[in-house]
């Protein structure tokens, strides 16, 4: 059975009822596609808001619902079938009937012969449709596989995946900003008051309090060199503003939050400029790769122009669904349209053949006009062709002995018919 091994019914072959893709390296990818928004959150919460009413509303009502949206569109991307080819799939009505009198009998030929999968147990294969060597199985408008969603992309789970780098890429950004207002807010120290104190001593924190401590230590004798240099060390530590900013200078997760944002806004902002393409063509990019050299027909470009094929919806204009990870809908009777096959669960689950007696050989031709051999012959027989030398019919001819004595040409302008 075609597609990757399943566990408990969960996988990505034709016999599994939940789909789910259980590549090792898709599973450690999307792994850190969490824990990374996860750490993100996190850090953000507990060292760039604290003791700012600006920075506690952008966390709170810009930040929080970016990382949840992002978090949700990931995870359908993961959990959300592609637009996998089920087994036993048949061919549309409309596309299984050639019309007869405007092509020539090849382009007839090609236009009634059924693309099959060898890979897929020769299912049946629709003309977008490309094989998938993770998943194992033939996917509709196939985009790529991608390790940080676990799953390849394709017609039914392409918006999830958009919108997962779209909502990765705006948490970045404003991770960014908080950081830099942060290191902003920070930046400013308190000077000593006390003009007579040193230049080092002007900045300490609590510098009355531990210059005494200090030299009560001192005259005890029980202050060692080292001890000595490390209150001196803190000693030079500088007095800030805000008492928040003494964590935020001292902790490294936010630098590690500011290097990761950066990167993941770099990368998610290249591959966002490349989705915006197959949002407006509505093609894979397998198809535009073949479309600019060309090895693509009309087949491979969008069905219709009613509606967008990646958000569904019934205009091709931008709404407010196309921003939330919801499944996809299409108009009424277009969703068998825009996947390029028919199927029912009562269908058997063997590749399709089609069984008609003027269909071509092993199911490759879904044609109902004749075959080529048989183009434009008529119901009744028509009389035996007559030779023209001799007068006789061809069967007569096959009744003639091979060893016959042959009679020598008349004349020309002589030729008579034999009785």
């Amino acid at each position: 059975m075609s597609g990757r091994a399943d566990c408990f019914k969960i996988g990505t072959s034709f016999t599994a009822r939940r789909w789910l893709s259980l590549n090792p390296c898709g599973c450690f990818g999307i792994t850190c596609s969490f824990a990374v928004h996860i750490f993100a959150a996190t850090v953000t919460g507990m060292h760039l808001i604290e003791g700012s009413f600006l920075a506690q509303a952008v966390y709170i009502l810009v930040y929080l619902p970016l990382s949840f949206l992002a978090l949700w569109s990931l995870f359908m991307a993961w959990t959300t079938n592609p637009g996998a080819v089920p087994m036993g799939a048949r061919p549309l009505v409309t596309l299984s009937r050639a019309a007869s009198g405007e092509m020539s009998p090849s382009a007839q030929a090609r236009k009634r012969g059924i693309r099959r999968c060898q890979k897929c147990n020769d299912n049946y294969k629709p003309d977008r449709a490309h094989h998938d060597s993770v998943t194992g199985r033939c996917i509709v408008k196939f985009d790529h596989y991608c390790p940080w969603v676990c799953n390849a992309v394709g017609a039914l789970n392409h918006k999830f995946f958009v919108l997962f780098v779209f909502y990765t890429m705006t948490t970045c950004m404003t991770s960014i900003f908080m950081i830099i207002t942060r290191a902003v807010r920070c930046g400013y120290v308190r000077e000593n008051p006390s003009g007579d104190a040193s230049e080092a001593s002007m900045f300490a924190p609590n510098a009355t309090q531990e210059e005494e401590e200090i030299k009560e230590e001192e005259k005890e004798g029980d202050l060692d060199e080292g001890r000595g240099l490390l209150r001196g060390l803190q000693s030079l530590a500088p007095t800030y503003v805000h008492e928040e900013c003494e964590d935020f200078h001292q902790t490294y997760t936010v630098v590690i939050l500011f290097c990761v944002a950066v990167t993941f806004m770099i990368f998610t902002a290249c591959m966002m400029i490349e989705q915006i393409e197959a949002i407006q063509t509505n093609q894979g990019k397998i198809a535009r790769m073949k479309m600019r050299v060309g090895q693509g027909g009309t087949e491979l470009t969008r069905v219709t122009e009613a509606f967008n094929e990646m958000f569904g919806g019934t205009s091709p204009k931008a709404s407010w669904h196309w921003f939330v990870p919801l499944p996809v809908r299409f108009p009424t009777g277009m969703h068998k349209v825009v996947m390029g096959y028919e199927w029912d669960p009562t269908f058997d689950p063997v590749p399709f053949r089609d069984d008609r007696p003027d269909a071509g050989s092993e199911g490759t031709s879904t044609s109902d006009e004749p075959t080529s051999a048989t183009e434009g012959t008529s119901e009744t027989p028509e009389e035996p062709p007559v030779d023209v030398e001799t007068g006789l019919s061809t069967p007569d001819l096959d009744e003639v002995a091979i060893d016959a004595p042959q009679e020598k040409p008349p004349a020309p302008g002589r030729l008579k018919k034999r009785l």
